[in-house]
């Protein structure tokens, strides 16, 4: 499930690039949104995808 889930977020990389090339201002903010939704994803692990509370999640509440 987890390199399902790195792929998918290649691929929305992919296309965020593929929008930089066509729309430069659109297609950058969505790609910098990606990479700042990796980096949180990251940051509360496990617990965003399935709600589960712990140590990681209560530390953004």
């Amino acid at each position: 499930m987890k390199t399902k889930f790195k792929g998918f977020i290649l691929l929305l990389i992919g296309i965020g690039q593929q929008f930089a090339l066509y729309y430069n201002e659109i297609g950058w903010t969505r790609r910098m949104f990606i990479l700042f939704y990796v980096m949180v994803i990251r940051r509360r692990g496990r617990g965003v995808l399935f709600g589960v509370e712990n140590e990681k999640t209560n530390f953004w509440r």
